[in-house]
């Protein structure tokens, strides 16, 4: 999965490179200049990002009516392509690194785990009792009976039903989930 979308994200990530390089280079800028507002940083960061998407939109329409071709058109929907595939190429490296780590776990430290999650649980027991009859029916189903079923898995097959998916759908995330490879739990901007 990770290779396969950033295959179809590396040209898109490359044309989108220079403002990358624009930005990294005006942050170190902001923060040289010493202690910020937080936000400062990702202020700038949206607002260009923001101009060079309208620039690169009415640009990509512009040239289309000019040439009287859909090609420049297009290009808009393949950004749009590859911004949903490298969020989906870096969340999933960031789960096939969680699932790695998991399997690298000592058993004693499964152990911790496992006796840590069954001390929440039985704290929580005793909330639970207080939610109404339709909640507390509905906690109890399995997970193969909550999953919801899809339109698109009785129309295609299961790898085209998960391409249309990837492309259509919107999930939504956490910027620090999908950007980056490491976690930060800090707004704190660190070069």
């Amino acid at each position: 999965m990770v290779g396969g979308c950033l295959m179809l994200a590396a040209p898109g990530l490359l044309l989108f490179s220079p403002v990358w390089k624009y930005l990294k280079r005006r942050e170190r800028y902001l923060l040289g200049k010493g202690p910020r507002w937080n936000d400062s940083v990702a202020e700038m960061k949206m607002m260009t990002c923001g101009l060079v998407g309208m620039a690169f939109v009415i640009g990509s329409l512009l040239a289309s009516l000019y040439y009287m071709s859909w090609k420049p058109a297009a290009l808009v929907y393949y950004m749009y392509v590859t911004m949903r595939c490298y969020e989906e190429a870096v969340a999933a490296a960031r789960s096939a690194w969680t699932h790695y780590k998991l399997l690298l776990l000592s058993p004693a430290e499964m152990s911790a785990m496992v006796e840590r999650r069954k001390a929440a649980k039985a704290a929580m027991d005793p909330a639970i009792r207080m939610l109404p009859e339709g909640v507390v029916a509905h906690i109890s189903i399995s997970a193969d009976e909550a999953r919801p079923t899809r339109a698109l898995d009785y129309y295609f097959p299961w790898i085209i039903a998960r391409v249309i998916m990837l492309v259509l759908r919107r999930r939504k995330r956490d910027w620090n989930e999908v950007l980056r490879l490491k976690d930060h739990a800090t707004m704190d901007y660190v070069c």
